[in-house]
């Protein structure tokens, strides 16, 4: 399909955001199908812009997979990929549950208001729900109020991540979705939300999710990927064992990732891009698409019209990576215990032999990167691919910080919690190893108690 001739729509604020708002929207609602070409000087001509904003909102879209860039050859609407929908829709709800229960119990008075209308004006039946969807009431309205309230950065912006894959699938495959049968439990959340009821409100929208898309909660077969190896930590000096990535951007990410985790790019280094063009062997596009990726992990800070630069440790944003990482391990190990193979749990008793090796040694820099690759084996055997490329944008700014933070005693800790979790997981028993992974993040309990 071509772009549309006619005049954009576009939400205000800044220029490169009122672009990346404009044509995301047209990309979930299908305006721009797969496939559609996205011509940097066609579009800047529809939407009265320039190039500049055009090509930014053009990287951050493919950051998110929602367009495909050959450089210097094509930009395209990707396709949507039914299998990444569902998975997206899952670690979504595990994200939205767990920030309603929450905050439930700290929902302001205005809060609990904004919820009400939506449950009175946006859920009285299917009808409405389906508009309610086509207009982004949701995302206008309720989860800007319950995102805010828990305070999450990381949560929030992976959740954002998601939610155009997700809204994208739902509004394209809407004759497909059974909303009479999700209404109750998305009903059940929403007062539960109101009440205080934080459970209430976790469980409901879990329900909503199984209700409405029930074929992504079906049983995941072992397949053959499942099985395919990652590859072992690279340290300072070492070549790579292996390499996952398949684009050119996803590459360029990589070599940057390996570069400041190895301390070759320092803390509050400047990045400017023509040099890194010139070292990396890439052009303009994939860099930027890279340093976008990166700058979600937090290796990155990535701020317009100024300089970008490797970023420093936060306290605070890596407790809430912290707390994201926590939650997408434990699902990974609802999906993992019925798929591990003897394989994969040979590998996680391994990667745990390596890292105690490397505590004993005062190789925190190793014990730190295997205690990392233990996590990605986990979340490989979910077969969520979405939970993965998750986990994956995340884990090296928790594995930079537990390097730089940690003291000997804790690593001490880190290794006996990952052997016991090793040993629960090849007991099969999902309870114990979350328990284990509990004491390995140390985020605090919901206000109505321990996590279940």
């Amino acid at each position: 399909m071509p772009i549309p001739t006619g005049p954009a729509r576009a939400p205000r604020g800044p220029l490169r955001d009122v672009v990346y708002a404009t044509l995301l929207d047209e990309i979930v609602t299908g305006v721009l199908p797969p496939g559609s070409d996205l011509s940097d000087e066609q579009v800047a001509q529809r939407l009265g812009v320039s190039r500049t904003p055009v090509r930014e909102a053009l990287d951050r879209l493919a950051a998110i997979d929602l367009v495909r860039v050959a450089p210097r050859r094509w930009t395209q609407v990707a396709p949507l990929d039914v299998r990444d929908a569902h998975d997206a829709l899952d670690v979504s709800t595990t994200l939205l549950g767990h920030v309603l229960r929450g905050v439930s119990a700290r929902l302001t008075p205005e809060d609990r208001e904004v919820l009400q209308a939506y449950l009175d004006d946006g859920l009285r039946d299917a009808g409405t729900y389906a508009a309610a969807l086509r207009q982004r009431e949701p995302e206008r309205t309720v989860l800007p109020v319950v995102l805010e309230r828990h305070g999450n950065v990381a949560v929030a912006r992976a959740h954002g991540i998601l939610m155009p894959t997700v809204r994208r699938y739902l509004i394209q495959r809407h004759d497909t979705l059974d909303l009479d049968a999700a209404l109750p439990p998305l009903r059940q959340s929403l007062r539960g939300a109101i009440d205080g009821d934080g459970r209430a409100a976790r469980d409901g929208i879990v329900g909503w999710a199984r209700a409405l898309v029930p074929e992504a909660y079906a049983p995941r077969p072992v397949t053959v990927d499942a099985e395919t190896e990652r590859p072992q930590p690279t340290l300072a000096g070492e070549p790579a064992t292996g390499d996952r990535t398949t684009t050119l951007a996803a590459r360029t990410a990589a070599d940057l990732r390996a570069a400041i985790l190895d301390g070759t790019l320092e803390p509050g280094e400047v990045l400017r891009e023509q040099p890194l063009m010139e070292w990396l062997g890439v052009s303009r596009t994939p860099l930027r698409v890279a340093l976008t990726q990166l700058e979600f992990s937090g290796l990155v800070e990535l701020t317009h019209h100024r300089l970008t630069r490797v970023s420093g440790l936060d306290e605070r944003l890596a407790a809430d990576r912290a707390e994201l990482m926590w939650l997408l391990h434990r699902r990974a190990v609802d999906l993992a215990v019925p798929r591990l193979s003897p394989v994969r749990l040979s590998r996680l008793d391994a990667a745990v032999r390596v890292m105690d090796s490397a505590v004993d040694a005062g190789d925190l820099r190793t014990a730190a990167a295997y205690a990392v690759h233990w996590t990605g084996l986990l979340d490989d055997a979910s077969g969520n691919r979405v939970l993965v490329r998750l986990t994956d944008l995340v884990r090296p700014t928790v594995q930079r910080h537990i390097a730089m933070a940690w003291d000997a005693a804790r690593w001490r800790t880190m290794v006996a919690v990952l052997a016991a979790a090793t040993r629960a997981l090849a007991d099969g028993d999902g309870p114990r190893a979350r328990a284990a992974l509990d004491e390995m993040h140390l985020v605090p309990p919901y206000p109505d108690g321990p996590a279940d």
